[in-house]
């Protein structure tokens, strides 16, 4: 199912183009009485913070950027994707997962993520060495929502219809689209889907039937 009763799909060649436009719609659906809640589903460009590790360096304190990886995630997230363990009850034979995770509280700045300790190897055994000291930090952004339909980037606009009927609605919102509709040359597409998809298809069989009969 659709995750609203709103929802116009916009797809296209051009991903930033495609993503300007689902903007631009959300914006002038803004401007339509009884439509609430419209916004983009898809998140092209979520903040993120790298952590680069220089490699060399890190090689002589024994680390290994996959052991460097493995301790950040399982101290910002949990062991539950780097090291899944499971415990099976032996009363009702039902598992349960088994995770190590530092509680979130502990982590309130990025200065906490920089003096994150990180267990070292070597010669002389087993030591203790901060993440700062082995890796640069950079902000940076990275999808976190993304959706493709024939190898094409889709953004979907949803939105939801309050103290107005769906039918009046959707002809508000077809005059948006028609305001708002690319150039044939840019080659994207815009197609109105969700509820009001189902409604018309409804409303033509029912009318189709009444005709026939």
């Amino acid at each position: 199912g659709q995750p609203a009763p709103i929802d116009i799909r916009i797809s296209g060649p051009d991903s930033d183009a495609a993503f300007a436009l689902a903007n631009k719609l959300v914006h002038d659906l803004h401007q339509v009485p009884g439509v609430v809640d419209a916004h983009v589903f898809q998140v092209p460009d979520a903040p993120t913070l790298n952590v680069d590790v220089d490699r060399a360096l890190a090689s002589q304190f024994g680390l290994g950027q996959r052991a460097t990886a493995s301790d950040v995630l399982i101290t910002t997230n949990s062991s539950a994707q780097s090291a899944p363990n499971f415990w099976v009850d032996p009363k009702n034979n039902v598992s349960y997962p088994l995770v190590v995770q530092l509680p979130t509280y502990h982590i309130e700045s990025s200065h906490d993520l920089w003096t994150m300790p990180l267990t070292t190897s070597g010669s002389g055994g087993s030591s203790r060495e901060l993440l700062m000291n082995i890796a640069k930090f950079k902000r940076g952004t990275a999808p976190l929502v993304m959706s493709q339909l024939n190898i094409r980037p889709v953004f979907d606009v949803d939105a939801d219809v309050q103290g107005r009927d769906l039918y009046s609605a959707a002809k508000a919102i077809d005059d948006v689209i028609n305001a708002d509709k690319p150039p044939s040359s840019s080659a994207m597409t815009v197609h109105l889907s969700g509820q009001i998809e189902t409604m018309i298809d409804s409303y033509a069989g029912l009318f189709g039937g009444m005709a026939l009969a």
